[in-house]
């Protein structure tokens, strides 16, 4: 059982890696224990029999087998008991919201899948993260306190499902309380720069007065005497240094403006081989871009995605030897170019990969 949570698949025999004879007893077991220093065992089984499976709760996985993601998520629910809303590949915390995607798991040893519980639907989503992660803290509490005074002390049913309850809302009060500090850390951030713009702006607008002050008083002394006219001039030095500092002033606003704008942007360029060597996985490699583009999309909701593509072939193709499209927002312009990108050229000399980089350049992608 143990080797089988370690290795996610079932496993049906042993065998000693030296000479590959089958270690189906207990006794033999402990033989070779003894005569070996180092003992070596290769598991063999049905490596797509199942799929580790655990939740945010239990870190226990079990083996569950099953076909596609509706079937493990009905067999899961009966397993822990709990109402499933999704799954997560435990090493990276990706998605499994595909059956395809499930699929490709099963033949890979990492195929830990970490179980995400339903929760209610959120009610009042325009309030402030503050407002809202305090209310629902606030409710769980409450909660907890009703469970702590609650005198039922048995090992029936009831108390187990009490027992359950209790993790459950110590995990949620603690996911909550981290997304309140990420919201409260976010937000102070956010007020820093705001205070920082304010304060520039003050300043600003204080060294327009100081100017418009400064050259008033140039006109009113301009036509005095030689010794005020001297003075008038190193007051116009020190006028033109407020100048250039209000520019520097100005242009660190504006970069400041750019940097939050860019912030939100993502860039993606595609290089691919587009030679006729490539005529039999071109296809694949196209949806394989598609689901990409797609699944980014669908993702980061809250990014300005644009996508590029260059495809490259020998050096003997001439003017074909690179396909491009430059960065575009279309994201079905884009899908509807590398469609209709083809497999062709190519006379077995070297690929122009380096003409391909030259063109992934980010000013010549630039859309004009």
């Amino acid at each position: 059982m143990v080797g089988e949570r370690k290795l996610g698949f079932k496993i049906s025999k042993f065998v000693r890696e030296s000479d590959k004879a089958e270690v189906d007893d207990d006794e033999i077991l402990k033989i070779l224990f003894k005569l070996e220093r180092e003992l070596t065992l290769i598991a063999e089984g049905d490596r797509k029999a199942g799929i580790k499976v655990s939740t945010s709760v239990n870190n226990s996985p079990k083996i569950i087998e099953a076909k596609n993601l509706k079937s493990l998520k009905e067999l899961a629910e009966k397993e822990f008991g709990v109402k499933i809303e999704k799954f997560v590949r435990k090493s990276d915390d990706l998605d499994v919201d595909e059956d395809e995607v499930l699929q490709e798991l099963l033949n890979y040893e990492d195929n830990w899948l970490i179980a995400i519980e339903s929760s209610e639907k959120k009610e009042n989503k325009e309030e402030d993260d503050e407002g809202f992660f305090g209310e629902e803290l606030k409710k769980l509490k409450s909660e907890m306190e009703k469970i702590k005074k609650s005198d039922v002390k048995t090992v029936s049913k009831t108390g187990t499902i009490s027992n359950m309850k209790t993790t459950q809302l110590n995990f949620q009060m603690e996911q909550m309380q981290k997304e309140l500090e990420k919201a409260k850390k976010e937000k102070e951030e956010k007020q820093e720069k705001i205070d920082k713009l304010k304060t520039l702006n003050t300043e600003l607008a204080k060294h327009k007065d100081e100017i418009k002050n400064l050259e008033k008083k140039y006109q009113d002394k301009i036509f005095s005497d030689l010794t005020t006219r001297a003075n008038n001039e190193k007051k116009v030095k020190a006028l033109e240094a407020k100048l250039i500092n209000l520019e520097l002033k100005q242009m660190r606003i504006s970069n400041i403006f750019k940097d939050l704008a860019n912030s939100e942007k993502v860039d993606i360029c595609f290089m691919i081989d587009a030679t006729g060597s490539m005529s039999s996985y071109i296809n694949e490699a196209k949806t394989v871009v598609h689901k990409v583009v797609d699944r980014l999309k669908k993702k980061f909701t809250e990014f300005d995605l644009r996508a590029a593509f260059v495809g490259y072939r020998d050096h003997s193709d001439g003017i074909d030897r690179v396909t491009v499209l430059p960065f575009t927002e279309n994201i079905d312009s884009f899908k509807s170019f590398v469609t209709a990108v083809v497999a062709t050229g190519g006379a077995d000399q070297c690929e122009d990969i380096f003409g391909g980089l030259e063109v992934n350049d980010f000013h010549r992608l630039q859309k004009n």
